[in-house]
């Protein structure tokens, strides 16, 4: 699979290897280790159930890759999303 590119330049392989010596690859690496230590979401799904990141799964990486205020993403592989259920409807009476 084709890495993701930053504008930056980094690139990011499926996987967690990252290429670049920019501050954005120094982050991602962090990130990528810190995977180890702790859970990072991916942002994907409904809150508060997002799935955790995970670097060996195409949409959960793209998805984190994309929504990362820190940097962007200038081109990437073509990443097909599993259907997400609908949220499902407050209780009745639940006030938000």
């Amino acid at each position: 699979m084709e890495p993701w590119i930053l504008a930056d330049g980094t690139k990011v392989h499926l996987g967690g290897r990252v290429e670049g010596d920019s501050r954005c690859a120094r982050g991602i690496r962090v990130e990528f280790e810190d995977l180890m230590d702790r859970r990072v979401s991916s942002g994907f799904g409904p809150i508060p159930h997002e799935e955790p990141l995970d670097i060996s799964v195409p949409y959960l990486l793209d998805y984190w890759l994309r929504h990362q205020p820190d940097f962007e993403v200038a081109s990437g592989p073509v990443v097909e999303y599993p259907k997400l259920d609908p949220r499902p409807a407050p209780p009745e009476g639940a006030v938000y």
